[in-house]
């Protein structure tokens, strides 16, 4: 019995080693960021040129819910992004939901592109 749960709990480690190497994040090219309002995705933060900025999101392999938030989430970095700057607006120009697949997995995707509407 002892031996068999030691088997599990080794193949349970190797098993979310493997989930968290495949994929590796959401766009390498980005900077990662943490929404505490959004536990379930991973966000990553790209800036194309000075005032549009494209965000990617990837739903976390194991998660309860929150299928639906990724607009609100993309609406809240944006939201911030015009305070951190001092921007008097943003416009989002480029929304699309999606799944991609992986192994062992399939996961929820989301993509965004902000332009801030800087003071002339």
């Amino acid at each position: 019995m002892r031996v068999r749960t030691s088997l599990s709990l080794l193949f349970l480690a190797c098993l979310s080693a493997a989930c968290a190497s495949i994929g590796g994040g959401v766009d390498q090219s980005g900077v990662e960021l943490f929404d505490p309002f959004a536990p379930n995705w991973l966000i990553s933060e790209r800036e194309v040129d000075a005032g549009t900025f494209a965000l990617s999101l990837r739903a976390k392999h194991f998660r309860k819910g929150g299928d639906g938030e990724a607009f609100q989430v993309i609406r809240r970095r944006a939201d911030q992004l015009q305070r951190e700057t001092g921007a008097i607006g943003y416009r989002i120009v480029d929304y699309s939901e999606g799944i991609e697949s992986g192994m062992p997995f399939s996961y929820r995707v989301s993509k965004g592109t902000v332009v801030l509407v800087l003071a002339p």
